[in-house]
């Protein structure tokens, strides 16, 4: 009998000892939130235990499986394993002339031979150049898959990926792990990343080795709580190596497209392969959000804009000591966005060498919280670029130099939801999210805000849009993107001309190409202003108030 105190692991391994097999699952919810697993064999539908409503998935299908092991273990000590070939009364004949209970007691009794996903068919819907790593899990899946699924895994590491993807802010609904792979421990990816880990070990107790000295600024200024912050950003969700204390591990994630998948996941990450220069210093990146990741999956543009697609994801960890943590303060000059009329400054640590900057001798790894912004110039997509001080990120870039530094582990294989108007709706949330960007006001200028009632004024006197933080520009932007439905969305549908100024206040033109990339702009001017950007706020209100009316 298998008691409550018997570890998840070594149940799941008991269960494939017997039966040689991994169980068929069927679920059942609650309306509260509770699951239920039903545990049957592969090979015989007949034999079917549910187990007890639980709160998580793990837990459920823990409980369906203790169940099955009691019942089948009793069902086997009732009496003699019956061979192929005999019946309940013996013979040849018996094929024929035994019962229906007789035979299913000894189908009972016969366990499967049926062995891991490695040794068998690839899993229907699957990528068959993948068979070669172990199934752990995978969506809605039928008998056929389910008695494929490896069982020497932690239930709880499946549920944590589950986790990172789907319920990520906004993925809820929208993103949907449809199957994950695993990378036996005892692969060449693992010996190297030990190794590695072991080296990290010994120059960091190392008093001869170099080491960072940006956290010893005594400045205490803004800029350098802003690094402090990135730095325990990535520290919060880090863990130390039990057997190197001074190593740090991380869960990361790496989007790529199948090829490359197949080539991570059998050799390990390479460092010559970039075909860009890194934004944030020469090395592997990866990342520490699973939908940030997503985005190199699906050819470096954001889930909300690929509904019904699907891509792969590496999920690993990372391993390092010592970390630069990168901020705006490496720009050579601050971050200029496309509201402000400019464009983003290309990052001041481009194609540098890891731990090149001011005080990060030493480091064997680059870190930053990045922001999104809006497509400009040559750049067809969105760019991520540091956050600004005190901004929230909507994801993160970790960079590595050794390419043991990172161990490949699961492969998971995500798909979009098909629907437009949902993904367009995630989409507006996410633009609009924590971008407090609407520039400041003069009292004595109240021109835009006689225009704009949904303006307030904050109490460090920055205006603020009452419907979300977005600004004019912005919303600008979503609605004309939604209008078009252009994927990816191509620059020059929006531009805002050069600001005149008139009696000391500015005055800005923006023209939209309404109609469609080809067609002719319309424009639309906005009040005076006393600063250039609000002028440009003011002119992609003028544009809203008048696109936004039915006749149009």
């Amino acid at each position: 009998m298998v008691t409550a105190n018997v570890s998840k692991t070594a149940v799941y391994e008991k269960f494939h000892a017997t039966f040689k097999c991994m169980p068929v699952w069927k679920q059942e919810k609650t309306e509260d939130g509770r699951y239920r697993f039903m545990c049957s064999h592969p090979t015989d539908n007949d034999l079917s235990v549910w187990g007890d409503y639980m709160a998580n998935h793990s837990d459920a299908k823990f409980s369906a499986v203790q169940r099955a092991l009691d019942q089948w273990t009793v069902a086997q000590s009732a009496g003699p394993v019956a061979q192929a070939g005999d019946s309940a009364t013996g013979g040849e004949g018996g094929r024929e002339g035994g019962t229906a209970e007789a035979a299913a007691g000894a189908r009972a009794q016969v366990p499967s031979t049926q062995g891991y996903p490695s040794q068998g068919p690839s899993c229907q819907g699957s990528v068959s150049q993948f068979d070669e790593f172990d199934l752990v899990y995978s969506a809605g899946h039928d008998a056929e898959v389910a008695g494929k699924l490896a069982v020497d895994v932690d239930p709880a590491d499946i549920d944590d990926l589950l986790a990172a993807f789907e319920r990520a802010p906004l993925a809820r609904d929208v993103v949907h792990v449809q199957e994950i792979r695993r990378v036996r421990q005892d692969s060449t990816c693992h010996r190297r990343w030990e190794l590695e880990v072991e080296k990290l070990q010994q120059r960091a107790e190392a008093d001869d080795f170099p080491k960072p000295s940006w956290m010893l600024d005594t400045n205490r200024s803004a800029r350098q709580r802003e690094r402090e912050e990135v730095w325990w950003h990535l520290l919060s969700s880090s863990r130390r190596h039990p057997k190197a204390t001074k190593v740090w591990t991380a869960r990361i994630f790496h989007g790529c497209t199948e090829s490359a998948a197949k080539s991570i996941l059998t050799t390990g990450f390479a460092s010559n392969v970039q075909a860009t220069k890194g934004w944030f210093g020469e090395g592997i990146y990866a990342t520490t959000s699973a939908t940030y990741g997503l985005r190199y999956g699906l050819g470096m543009t954001d889930f909300w804009d690929n509904p019904g697609k699907s891509a792969f994801v590496i999920a690993g960890r990372a391993a390092f000591s010592e970390v630069y943590p990168v901020t705006q303060a490496d720009d050579e000059s601050p971050l200029q966005t496309v509201d402000d009329g400019c464009v983003p400054r290309t990052p001041g640590l481009k194609g540098k060498r890891i731990a090149c900057a001011p005080g990060a001798k030493g480091c064997n790894a680059h870190f930053v919280c990045v922001r999104r912004h809006e497509p400009f110039g040559e750049h067809k997509n969105a760019t991520y670029h540091p956050c600004a001080e005190g901004e929230r990120p909507d994801g993160t870039e970790l960079v590595v130099n050794q390419e043991s530094q990172y161990l490949p582990e699961y492969l998971v294989k995500v798909k979009i939801c098909d629907d437009p108007e949902l993904c367009a709706a995630v989409r507006q949330a996410s633009l609009s999210w924590g971008r407090h960007s609407q520039p400041r006001q003069d009292a004595a200028t109240p021109a835009l805000a006689e225009k704009a009632p949904s303006v307030s004024a904050g109490t460090d006197g920055s205006s603020q849009r009452s419907t979300g933080g977005a600004s004019y520009c912005e919303e600008l932007h979503v609605f004309v993107h939604q209008k078009l439905k252009l994927d990816p969305f191509p620059p020059g549908i929006i531009n805002y001309d050069k600001t005149e100024q008139l009696n000391g206040e500015f005055v800005c033109t923006v023209r939209v190409k309404w109609d469609g990339p080809d067609q002719e702009p319309r424009e639309f001017k906005g009040e005076p202003q006393p600063r250039k950007v609000a002028a440009q706020q003011s002119a992609a209100k003028a544009a809203l108030d008048c696109l936004k009316k039915p006749w149009v």
